[in-house]
């Protein structure tokens, strides 16, 4: 596996990523990130600011509408609190994304963060069909470790 790198995304979030992939800005403060050369995946990040109100109810109230309830194209959905205190919701879609059938994997993790709550959402997409591929599927293990990891604040 490629070594990692720490990315830093809007100051307020720290996440090691292989040390060949690059990052480019999108609208509205979405990063996206990219192997190089690329080989048809992409992890986009954003961060959100809630603001005002009980920061454990803020966050769960984002979670529960990230995870979906309603969606019948997402499976996998998990809520856990981590070690650290932190929030973490996931799940899995399939959906189509430039008119093609894609896989999208979704974390939303959030911390309190005076006064409020900071929550880092991450997708990684990548071609429905290359979805279970032993590459795809070692590089969302090393995602979610990562993820479950990264610093926010």
């Amino acid at each position: 596996m490629t070594p990692l790198k720490e990315i830093v995304h809007a100051d307020l979030l720290r996440l090691r990523l292989p040390a060949d992939w690059r990052g480019a800005p999108e609208e509205d403060g979405v990063s996206c990130w990219t192997p190089d050369p690329p080989d048809g995946g992409a992890l986009r990040i954003l961060l959100e600011t809630l603001s005002g109100g009980d920061a454990a109810v803020r966050m769960l109230e984002m979670a529960t509408r990230f995870l979906q309830p309603g969606d019948v194209r997402a499976a996998d959905r998990t809520l856990e609190q981590l070690e650290d205190g932190a929030l973490l919701a996931t799940l899995h879609a399939q959906a189509e994304a430039d008119g093609a059938p894609a896989a999208f994997y979704l974390w939303m993790k959030g911390v309190a963060a005076d006064p409020g709550a900071l929550c880092a959402l991450f997708s990684f997409s990548l071609p429905a069909a290359r979805d279970g591929d032993p590459h795809f599927a070692a590089l969302l293990s090393m995602l979610d470790a990562e993820i479950r990891a990264c610093r926010l604040g």
